[in-house]
């Protein structure tokens, strides 16, 4: 799962274990995202921003709860990723964890083996 999209923490050397960091710029998650979907894990990935200090909210200078559609789905399309992947890396693979049919009802993907690709 992609749960730190939005949390762009500098993290000083000496505090590297300070929240989980030192982190990936969103840059870099799309970089890595797009290309595991290149490798046919669409269907097992999920995606999420992560706002854990009131900061991180629009009203007090954040990029807010929305940071996903209106930061990362444009850099998704940039990086070559397509309509339908970018629905089922939102809409569906979500759904389908939230109703226990993701990975055909498994609490997991059953291997690291990739699904085909499928055009976006």
């Amino acid at each position: 799962e992609f749960d730190d999209f939005g949390k762009e923490v500098p993290v000083d050397a000496a505090e590297s274990d300070f929240a989980g960091g030192p982190f990936a710029s969103d840059a870099e998650r799309v970089q890595v995202l797009a290309r595991l979907v290149e490798e046919g894990y669409e269907r097992q990935l999920l995606v999420t921003n992560d706002l854990c200090f009131k900061q991180m909210l629009h009203r007090y200078g954040g990029r807010g709860y929305d940071h996903i559609l209106t930061g990362i789905v444009p850099q998704l399309r940039e990086a070559g990723v397509g309509e339908g992947t970018i629905n089922r890396l939102l809409v569906e693979n979500p759904r389908d964890w939230l109703e226990g049919s993701a990975w055909g009802g498994l609490s997991s993907p059953p291997s690291h083996e990739p699904t085909t690709p499928r055009a976006g």
